[in-house]
């Protein structure tokens, strides 16, 4: 009886260990695939503005600069500039992904304006949403609301959160920002009227490589990393972030900065 009783501990034993291997394996696969698919996205996003740098420049060196006229000349070197700015910022996104991975990111922090923060953020995206047709708006608590922040850290934090809520809201939508007071400094949001995001990927979508499947991504360019970025930094000041929205409704993406600095 107990040679029976321990056989059939250890046969428990080994089911329960094949479970806990295949779903090492399950993971391991499902990461390779997310970092295949963010190569490829990598390579195509960072392909395209350069190939029109490439292209512009070439076509300008076919002739001496004195045969162009000012207006040929002018609008080639925007192109090129703005393809280059493109490509530049690109190469930061790739670069401050690799920091917060690898714990090499610093904060020049200070006390700052929330709100003033939020409000100049919403104005700056105000013009670019409106060119989509969508609308920029603000909630903001009428209490002084001060965090410590790295200014421009905090600004990246929010056109990140800003870029992906105009990019999924359709025409005719809007984009809330807020702010308010929290027990330990501000809570912010950014809040869309887009496709929504399902429960199970809003526990996910700020893993770097990890991007939510569906008809509204396909044609959703970039590399992906803004939200793990978004993550890491928040972190970094010692706030927390979270997603919610179901499909259909909209997505909410909130987090918290300190009102002070962190004790030593």
């Amino acid at each position: 009886i107990e040679l029976d009783r321990r056989v059939q501990d250890a046969t428990r034993e080994i089911f329960s260990l094949n479970e806990k291997l295949k779903k090492t394996v399950s993971d391991l696969v499902e990461v390779n695939r997310r970092q295949a698919r963010f190569l490829e996205d990598m390579a195509h996003e960072l392909k395209n503005p350069l190939s029109v740098v490439i292209g512009y420049t070439s076509f300008l060196l076919r002739r001496p600069m004195s045969e162009w006229t000012e207006e040929e000349l002018e609008r080639s070197l925007q192109s090129v500039t703005r393809n280059a700015n493109h490509l530049h910022a690109l190469i930061e996104e790739l670069l401050d992904s690799a920091r917060l991975a690898g714990r090499k990111m610093t904060l020049q922090a200070e006390a700052l304006d929330a709100r003033q923060a939020a409000l100049e953020a919403a104005e700056a995206w105000g013009l670019k949403a409106a060119e989509k047709g969508v609308r920029v708006e603000t909630d903001f608590s009428p209490a002084a609301m001060t965090v410590w922040a790295d200014p421009n850290r905090l600004r990246q934090i929010l056109n990140n959160l800003l870029s992906n809520a105009v990019k999924f809201t359709p025409s005719g939508g809007r984009v809330l920002v807020s702010a308010h007071p929290d027990v330990r400094g501000v809570v912010f949001c950014v809040a869309d009227s887009g496709p929504g995001i399902p429960a199970a990927d809003a526990e996910r979508v700020f893993e770097r490589f990890y991007q939510v499947e569906g008809k509204h991504q396909e044609n959703v360019k970039g590399l992906g990393l803004g939200l793990s970025i978004v993550a890491g930094l928040i972190q970094l000041h010692g706030g927390r972030v979270w997603a919610d929205g179901r499909p259909g409704e909209g997505a909410r993406f909130y987090f918290t900065l300190p009102a002070r600095a962190a004790a030593p």
